[in-house]
């Protein structure tokens, strides 16, 4: 559902000119045939039903955009929901998200953006035998960057995230996360892409190692000081074939070197 005032307005340039609203919807479920017989019930609402729902896959997203695709500056304010659960014959998992986010844009110079995100939300897990694993992560981050262009071949992005979590559950487990990164793209038009990134992560954990609340905090890394690296190149080798080259290597303070490469052939029709 998009609303584009803008296409209706006389006055394109007003506040209401410059303004799109857009949601989607997106519900996939699978229930038991119980209501097989049923021509209007579609959809069952009641998330909860663990007793006819077998599967169900949810996403609400909803977003206001302000002079979207204008090359001085832009405002982008959303609300996302999710929600996955399936029924097995141990019992039932639930898994959910809920978020606001904010994005705003500023043209600095003629080669140089100033970008802003902002994220405050909630992520939840409920497994129905394995109550160990539940968790309720209250977090919020903050992530300033810049874009640099000095050609139309050249681009290069430094970035900052601060993220704080703290699992409502228990109390217990409390993460601080700062991501300090570098990005760096170069394209010769469509005949190649090298993308390059490196990001220095510093994380302060409290909490249980190795649990399911300790991977969804942290994101697979781990307490302390993490090194990431990215390198990709894509290589067009004839007029419908690609070649795609990908490295990536990880570091953490207790854990060894870890490099994984893969190679692949696209073809493009």
């Amino acid at each position: 559902l998009k609303f584009e005032p803008g296409k209706i307005l006389k006055n394109k340039n007003s506040f209401l000119g410059r303004t799109l609203i857009s949601s989607r919807y997106r519900i996939d479920q699978k229930s038991s045939n119980e209501n097989a017989g049923s021509l209007f019930r579609f959809v069952n609402f009641n998330f909860d039903d663990t007793v006819s729902i077998v599967s169900n896959n949810a996403v609400f997203d909803h977003n206001i955009f302000f002079n979207r695709g204008n090359p001085s500056y832009d405002v982008q304010l959303s609300y996302r929901t999710s929600e996955n659960k399936f029924v097995q014959i141990s019992g039932f998992e639930r898994r959910s998200q809920k978020e606001y986010y904010a994005r705003s844009r500023i043209n600095l110079k003629r080669k140089v953006d100033a970008i802003v995100e902002l994220r405050t939300g909630i992520k939840e897990y409920d497994s129905q035998n394995f109550d160990s694993q539940d968790f309720n992560i209250d977090y919020y981050s903050i992530l300033p960057q810049v874009n640099y262009r000095p050609s139309t071949n050249l681009r290069i992005v430094g970035k900052y995230n601060f993220t704080r979590s703290k699992n409502m559950s228990t109390l217990e487990e409390t993460s601080l996360a700062q991501d300090l990164g570098i990005e760096i793209t170069w394209r010769q038009g469509s005949f190649s892409n090298l993308q390059f990134s490196f990001n220095f992560v510093n994380i302060d954990f409290t909490g249980q190692q190795n649990s399911p609340v300790e991977f969804e905090m942290l994101q697979g890394l781990k307490d302390g000081k993490n090194y990431l690296w990215q390198l990709n190149y894509t290589r067009r080798i004839s007029n419908s074939i690609d070649l795609i080259l990908n490295y990536d290597g990880r570091k953490s303070e207790s854990n060894a070197l870890i490099n994984t490469a893969g190679v692949q052939l696209r073809a493009v029709f």
